[in-house]
């Protein structure tokens, strides 16, 4: 695959999934080593609750519940990053112009994610 692969490919895409900027092919490897970054760092946060940044204030009664929807946000979050950034990288190696739906309608799952769970940690209060 590697041999086959033209020696430019493109890098960046405008909103309509055109390519705008082109590079050299070793530049395939951003985004694969991108989401295992993601994916490590949001799982190496995931085992630290106490570090988050949590939308209420953690009590006795309310702890266990909060952390349990906070990893499921992590969970989620991490699974749709990982999605928007193989999206791209498909893009990028085959050269197709993916639909355009599909970037957006992940990045509007990923919006209603957080909205989701927000609500749900706000109502545990």
């Amino acid at each position: 695959m590697w041999k086959g692969m033209p020696n430019k490919i493109p890098v960046h895409f405008n909103l309509l999934g055109e390519a705008d900027e082109w590079g050299s092919k070793s530049q395939c490897w951003v985004f694969p080593v991108m989401s295992l970054f993601v994916y490590i760092g949001i799982g190496a946060v995931m085992n630290f609750p106490g570090i988050y940044n949590n939308p209420v204030i953690i009590k006795k009664k309310n702890k266990e519940q909060v952390y349990s929807f906070i990893q499921h946000l992590f969970v989620t979050t991490r699974l749709l990053v990982v999605c928007v950034l193989t999206y791209i990288f498909f893009e990028m190696i085959f050269q197709i112009q993916l639909p355009a739906f599909l970037f957006f309608g992940i990045l509007f799952l990923a919006f209603i994610n957080v909205i989701f769970w927000f609500y749900k940690i706000m109502k545990l209060e």
